[in-house]
């Protein structure tokens, strides 16, 4: 049962965060009010399910959205950066959203460049 609780969170979770994405990305007013909402813990949660590193997480990657149109709205953005552990999450997000060199595409180019004389670039 309680794996079926589990589901049931995550699911509700993950169409919280998609519909915060499109309230924000609705209008000026929305952005504000989601900013102002619950005193910027809306914010806070965004800001806390956006930097947990998990793979595949579709939660996280509406929870980015949502604080993309936040971030780049002029009237919004400082009220973002000013929550406690705002930058320190958005970091840590951007560290790991970035894609990972596997070992076998490394160790590929490698053997390209040892048997044509060149790298993967034509020199």
């Amino acid at each position: 049962m309680s794996s079926a609780n589990h589901e049931v969170r995550a699911g509700f979770k993950l169409r919280v965060a998609a519909l915060l994405g499109d309230i924000v990305a609705a209008s000026e007013n929305m952005r504000v009010a989601i900013v102002e909402a619950g005193g910027g813990k809306v914010v806070g949660l965004l800001l806390e399910t956006m930097a947990v590193p998990k793979e595949e997480n579709v939660r996280q990657a509406e929870s980015a959205r949502a604080l993309a149109y936040l971030i780049a709205n002029v009237n919004v953005n400082k009220a973002v950066f000013a929550r406690s552990g705002a930058v320190p999450n958005l970091l840590r997000f951007i560290f790991f959203a970035q894609p990972r060199r596997s070992k076998e595409v490394s160790a590929f180019k490698g053997c390209h460049r040892r048997f044509t004389g060149t790298n993967s670039d034509g020199f």
